[in-house]
């Protein structure tokens, strides 16, 4: 055999097993945000369907829950009077628009009595950010304005009850068959990257 074919052969087994530790470098790295994830935000599995809903959308439509049967939806339950509620507001917009494309739908249910108090809350953080901040894109997510949100009123608290909430914040996932699959208890730092991957890998 000549010391080219040898060569070669070598080349071709290094190649390999550079390849083998990379993949499992990075399945280990992938390995490890899931779980970084998983603790962080420490979800609560649920079984069963969602319960059925209707609420009105901040342009005045309905939004009816049959409706959102074929895609993943993220509930969240807030109001503003709830201090966590409004600082878990720019987490949750940065999740929507860190999973764009992906299908996921997110649902933010204030409990509010009126539209009013969700719209001057929005007026307010408009008013005190900057162009792109946090409160800006907290502002949109209130009117239903950042793609793949919609923003919801439950002034009777009726629809939060039905899904089982005791306290504010509270946000749910619901399957593309409308099964209930984990409940999320308290704020959490939704755009953190580690928990963009979870839901990357559950949304496959």
């Amino acid at each position: 055999m000549s010391r080219g074919i040898l060569r070669i052969g070598f080349f071709f087994v290094c190649v390999l097993l550079l390849g083998g530790t990379l993949i499992h470098r990075l399945q280990a790295a992938s390995a490890h945000r899931q779980q970084v994830a998983w603790r962080t935000l420490q979800p609560e599995p649920r079984e069963g369907p969602a319960p059925d809903f209707s609420l009105t959308l901040a342009d005045g439509s309905r939004l009816k829950s049959e409706s959102l049967r074929g895609r993943w939806v993220l509930v969240n339950f807030w109001a503003t009077w709830c201090a966590p509620c409004v600082q878990e507001l720019p987490h949750l917009a940065r999740l929507v628009e860190g999973l764009s494309g992906t299908g996921l739908l997110l649902l933010v249910v204030s409990v509010d009595e009126d539209w009013a108090l969700v719209r001057n809350l929005s007026k307010q953080l408009t008013q005190e950010g900057k162009p792109g901040g946090n409160e800006a894109s907290s502002a949109q997510l209130l009117l239903g304005e950042i793609p793949g949100s919609l923003s919801a009123l439950d002034s009777s608290e009726g629809v939060a009850k039905a899904f089982g909430t005791s306290r504010y914040p509270e946000t749910y996932l619901i399957d593309p068959d409308g099964n209930l699959r984990y409940r999320f208890l308290g704020p959490k730092p939704w755009g953190r990257e580690e928990i963009l991957d979870w839901f990357g890998e559950l949304l496959r």
